[in-house]
């Protein structure tokens, strides 16, 4: 068998990503500055990329500001193989060698992990990790190549001396990757498969293989995720893609527009190429774009680890009164409302996509515990990780609970002095008063911090002396005095830090594992981010980003009373408490009959002359999650709106649609 001589190269995992100084270039612009294909394939950046030798493994990081590559060089004396990487300043790239050993890397759609093979390197604020592995149910495999889908999922070939590897994937199960599992026959077929390629949003898979009369060389062939769950039949690209000689190793570009791969034929030339994805949309079958239509629009790898700025703005509101879920933590089902009440929620949704009432991101409705209405505008998509803003705080309340539940706090310990659970202070230098601060306290933005904002910019500048336990350290010693009379309702204030630092203390591992491994991997959440604080505990106010359909799951722990699937996930003695009206927000904008908890509003809602009380948990720009725990309703917004007046629509629009 005469396997392509590309396609058997393994990887060598680097322990380590040191390089030389980097080599600027004359290229400028998107792509390193080359003209864009049409829909037949042509040479990526002959000369630069493509060069005599052979390339292979050319894959841009989701921001597009990094272009990785292997590539080979002294090919006619002593060939040396290098891990090259060209990097994006302003408008111009930079050319590094990274190491000279093998490494073919691939990376996440959310661009935080770089899969070498069976083992991986997490980025950091400073580069790279050490590498690590995928775990003990992927050591038994020779792998080549691994892709991630936005979700977690992974996928993977296997390189064996016959040339029958099969494709292998993964899903992310509770935080955890599954134990492998071989794609059926439809991908599976012939003499050699290998590559795979998962789109972010899992709706293809792309590969190369030697199946049919040729079975010589190697071509793209692209299956479609099926309306129940299942693979289509395999797809061949054609002509345009494919040729008689060896292609492979195909990946979508993270902005959408290109597709990548490989091409060589008997020789040892190994050149890169690219052709606009279009190709893919005129495979795919009618039956799939009506079942992805159903899904709403997905982001591109690109705009789910960028900014929220970079998602163009659709030009209509995308709305579905009976949406589909591929995930088994979130049940979905149908609008449960006559025509006359649908028809004005989906009105609502059309003219916030209008621009009519504000710059709102999405609008998700979970009824019933199920997901029955989903609508997106502005800038929003499915499966787009959205920043939280303050509902973050309401997020973190729920973490105090579910550490309740397990044990690691106590109701009573609401109540007891904060700095008691901190056992790295030095209680000498605290400021008087320190003492007064609890979680009940700092739970209710009542502190009683008085710090001069001015001076503490300054401390920040040495973040080292604000790190873990230091940070409440510093705190207690720069603020005056803590007295009744400070311990006033103060926004903000430090004090959802005070509370992140105290679940970082008591609960095994710190806090940052536990609201992975407790919340996020519990609620089948895995397309987030939770930014990291100054003190290098996780943001306990602001600063992470979901996905409208998790914060539905959130809202769910909240109306079922604390309950996930059944099971006691939150503390419902603090649930109760922290939903319950303990004090009065003092903010001019507040409506004089909201109320707070832990972090989660309280207000009430009239309708046809009986009041609703909604739970909220609150962000700037309109994103929240709004419970209804009479009418068993979750409702997740998303927005990026300065004003924020949807509140009104929700009150005079949505709710009153589902009471009977």
């Amino acid at each position: 068998m005469n396997l392509p001589s590309k396609n058997i190269i393994t990887i060598a995992l680097l322990t380590s990503l040191s390089s030389v100084a980097s080599v600027e270039t004359k290229l400028t612009g998107p792509y390193l500055g080359q003209k864009a294909p049409g829909l037949t394939a042509e040479v990526f950046a002959p000369d630069i990329i493509s060069t005599k030798g052979w390339e292979y493994g050319v894959v841009f990081a989701p921001n597009m500001k990094e272009v990785y590559m292997v590539r080979e060089v002294n090919a006619d004396t002593k060939p040396e193989q290098q891990f090259v990487v060209y990097e994006k300043d302003g408008e111009n790239w930079n050319e590094r060698v990274i190491s000279k050993r093998v490494g073919t890397p691939t990376l996440s759609p959310n661009n935080k992990i770089m899969f070498f093979g069976r083992g991986y390197k997490e980025r950091t604020t400073d580069g790279w990790s050490e590498m690590k592995k995928l775990g003990p149910d992927f050591e038994p495999y020779r792998i080549m190549r691994v892709t991630s889908s936005l979700n977690g999922m992974v996928t993977f070939d296997e390189a064996t001396k016959d040339g029958k590897g099969l494709l292998r994937y993964s899903t992310m199960e509770n935080g955890k990757l599954s134990k492998p599992k071989p794609f059926p026959k439809e991908i599976n077929t012939g003499t050699w498969n290998a590559h795979p390629f998962i789109a972010p949003d899992e709706s293809y898979v792309i590969w190369d293989g030697q199946r049919g009369e040729d079975t010589r060389n190697s071509d793209l062939f692209i299956s479609f995720k099926q309306l129940d769950g299942s693979w289509g039949e395999a797809i061949k690209f054609g002509d345009n893609v494919n040729t008689l000689e060896n292609e492979f190793a195909a990946q979508l570009s993270p902005d959408g527009k290109y597709l990548f791969f490989n091409r060589n034929g008997d020789d040892r030339n190994v050149d890169t190429y690219w052709v606009d994805a279009k190709v893919i949309e005129e495979l795919k079958p009618d039956h799939i774009k009506k079942y992805l239509a159903k899904l709403g629009p997905s982001p591109t790898a690109e705009q789910a680890s960028g900014s929220l700025w970079n998602t163009p703005v659709l030009t209509k509101a995308y709305t579905n009164t009976k949406p589909v879920s591929t995930d088994n933590s979130l049940v979905a089902g149908k609008l449960p409302l006559s025509k006359d009440k649908a028809s004005a929620i989906i009105n609502l949704t059309k003219e916030i996509g209008e621009g009519k009432h504000g710059k709102y991101d999405s609008l998700l409705i979970a009824k019933n515990n199920k997901l029955v209405f989903e609508s997106y505008h502005q800038r929003g998509r499915f499966g787009l990780a959205h920043g939280q803003a303050s509902a973050t705080k309401g997020y973190t309340s729920l973490i105090v609970g579910r550490a309740i539940q397990l044990g690691y706090l106590s109701m009573a310990d609401l109540h007891k002095p904060l700095i008691s659970f901190l056992k790295e202070l030095d209680t000498s230098k605290l400021v008087a008063g320190a003492d007064k601060i609890t979680l009940h306290k700092a739970l209710t933005m009542q502190g009683g911090l008085t710090i001069d904002r001015d001076k503490w910019k300054e401390i920040e500048k040495a973040p080292e002396q604000l790190e873990g336990q230091k940070l409440v350290q510093r705190i207690l010693q720069e603020s005056a005095a803590i007295t009744e009379e400070t311990q006033s309702y103060k926004y903000g204030n430090f004090n959802p830090m005070l509370v992140m630092t105290v679940i970082d203390a008591v609960v095994p591992g710190g806090a940052q594992a536990f609201i992975k491994t407790e919340i996020l991997d519990k609620l089948n959440i895995s397309n987030y981010k939770w930014d990291t604080h100054i003190s290098g505990l996780p943001q306990a106010g602001w600063m992470v980003r979901l996905t409208s359909r998790d914060m539905l799951k959130l809202g769910s722990i909240v109306v079922n009373n604390g309950k996930w699937q059944e099971e006691q996930f939150i503390s419902p003695a603090y649930l109760s408490k922290a939903t319950s009206n303990i004090i009065k927000p003092t903010e001019d904008w507040m409506p004089d009959e909201y109320r707070y908890g832990y972090y989660w509003y309280s207000m009430p809602v009239v309708v046809e002359g009986k009041t609703y009380d909604l739970n909220v948990a609150w962000g700037g720009g309109g994103n929240r999650v709004i419970v209804v725990d009479e009418l068993n309703l979750v409702i997740a917004i998303t927005g990026h709106d300065r004003e924020d007046t949807i509140m009104k629509q929700i009150s005079d629009v949505v709710i009153p649609a589902f009471v009977s």
